[in-house]
């Protein structure tokens, strides 16, 4: 009578059975969180970019996808506090964004929201760009009678061939940190700055210009036309 020896599986066989034991495992243990998630946690769904949008630019719906995002019970008012929800679009479209937004990014409530004084911002529109100018003394500012609302033009004191205005018939929107004109008759107090709006393609030629003049300029303050 033949004896039989004992059979002992193939080490293929064992590795084969190990991995399997693994991604049991692991596929467990993810079904184990999402059942987790479902029972104590909410899911909620918030708006990403579609595309890169610029700081400026005003939004509508097909500029954005949905996320949907796994949070605790416990922190989903405070989330919802943070994030623009996918259902809240409506209340943001033809609002202007204040900060540069890369395609995926998140969309925070935030980022339509200034907080504090909103100084010169607001007055500020789309392709504009505010810069202030140095004033080294009153003769470069009128004798401070530059205030905000008046149309300057400005040119460089330290350019070896001027042909003309850095900048002509730019708005005046604060000299100083005043941005608006006193009630008292009579120029204002002397200030160090004063700040234009120009348009944002003309902002490289105006900086090369005022390099040029080593920031040194003067303005030249335009009348009241009359009809």
């Amino acid at each position: 009578m033949e004896k039989q020896g004992i059979q002992f599986p193939s080490r293929e066989r064992s590795k084969s059975r190990l991995w399997l034991a693994v991604t049991l495992g692991i596929a467990a243990a993810l079904a184990n969180i999402v059942f987790l998630l479902r029972v104590n946690g909410s899911k909620v769904e918030v708006l990403r970019a579609a595309r890169t949008l610029r700081a400026g630019e005003t939004v509508d719906g097909a500029d954005f996808d949905s996320l949907t995002i796994h949070v605790p019970a416990a922190d989903r008012d405070q989330l919802k506090a943070l994030f623009v929800e996918k259902d809240a679009i409506k209340s943001y479209e033809g609002v202007s964004i204040v900060r540069r937004i890369e395609q995926g990014e998140p969309l925070f409530q935030s980022f339509f929201r200034f907080d504090g004084d909103p100084g010169i911002r607001d007055s500020i529109g789309p392709g504009e760009r505010a810069i202030a100018l140095p004033i080294e003394d009153e003769s470069a500012a009128v004798a401070y009678f530059v205030r905000p609302g008046d149309v300057v033009d400005v040119y460089g004191t330290k350019m070896d061939k001027p042909s003309g205005p850095i900048v002509a018939g730019a708005v005046v929107r604060s000299v100083g940190d005043a941005t608006i004109v006193p009630d008292a008759a009579g120029r204002d107090q002397a200030y160090r700055t004063v700040t234009v709006v120009v348009r944002e393609s003309s902002l490289p030629e105006i900086l090369h210009l005022l390099d040029l003049s080593q920031g040194r300029v003067r303005l030249a303050l335009a009348g009241v036309e009359k009809p």
